[in-house]
């Protein structure tokens, strides 16, 4: 089966705003395949990540198929001298503006209530390295957003993340990008998701045996408009490659 071709390249500028850090522990949004390679064996040395590969393909009803492969997502393993283990998932945007990483999680899992994170330390080290957050935000867990709407950093209070996180078109609604897979899926008609969203970082803090104590934390980074821009690329290209093989097909007509 056929490597996806490289299309063009969108490199990381172009999509992330100058003014924000857009990696998690060294494995960054817009990376390539070799560099998040490089960067989740730096996280842990003694094991190989897992790289994932994909099938991109299309059928239409008179049985005309085309198909592809391209890396869907890297995972990596860490276990800590505290006792906490860490799991890392990079997904990828298809090679129609060249394979960069789109979504990056990273969850650390403490091992029990002799063993748990600072929350205050965590908070601290988020303002360090990220800056002034976008919004902290306690529904049931403790959230905290950086998103970035039209380009530009958002502030938002709890208010407004509570009267228009469902409202498209707003920064608020920017909190539900984090769900997205980070993989390409065909669809047709294709719209917007979560229109004027950027890019984002989400943490989620699960507490500990006290408030200022964490039992698990998850952070995602998600390159919302690469993701956006990726899809359409990918939709175009799969749909014209379906549409030659289709026109290049020739026939004969039965002897009679």
């Amino acid at each position: 089966m056929a490597e996806f071709p490289v299309i063009k390249d969108l490199p990381p500028a172009a999509t992330l705003p100058a003014d924000g850090v857009w990696d998690i522990r060294g494995v960054a949004l817009g990376a390539t395949v070799p560099e998040t390679l490089a960067a989740l064996k730096a996280i842990n040395p003694s094991q190989e990540p897992e790289v994932k590969r994909g099938t991109l393909g299309l059928r239409d009803d008179r049985g005309n198929t085309i198909a592809f492969t391209y890396t869907t997502s890297m995972s990596q393993e860490l276990n800590n001298p505290d006792g906490s283990r860490e799991y890392y998932y990079v997904f990828f945007s298809t090679n129609a503006l060249t394979e960069r990483a789109t979504k990056i999680e990273r969850r650390v899992v403490y091992a029990g209530p002799q063993s748990q994170g600072s929350f205050t330390e965590l908070q601290a080290a988020l303002l360090a390295k990220y800056g002034k957050e976008t919004l902290k935000y306690k529904p049931y867990l403790n959230e905290i957003y950086y998103i970035w709407f039209d380009g530009k950093r958002a502030v938002l209070s709890r208010q407004q993340m509570e009267s228009m996180r469902y409202q498209p078109g707003t920064p608020a609604n920017c909190a539900e990008m984090f769900q997205d897979p980070g993989t390409y899926q065909l669809r047709q008609p294709r719209t917007p998701a979560h229109k004027g969203c950027t890019a984002g970082l989400k943490i989620v803090v699960q507490p500990g045996a006290r408030d200022d104590l964490i039992s698990q934390v998850t952070f995602i980074a998600f390159d919302n408009e690469r993701d956006w821009q990726s899809s359409v690329a990918t939709d175009t290209f799969l749909l014209g490659e379906l549409d030659k093989k289709t026109k290049a097909k020739t026939g004969s007509a039965p002897k009679l």
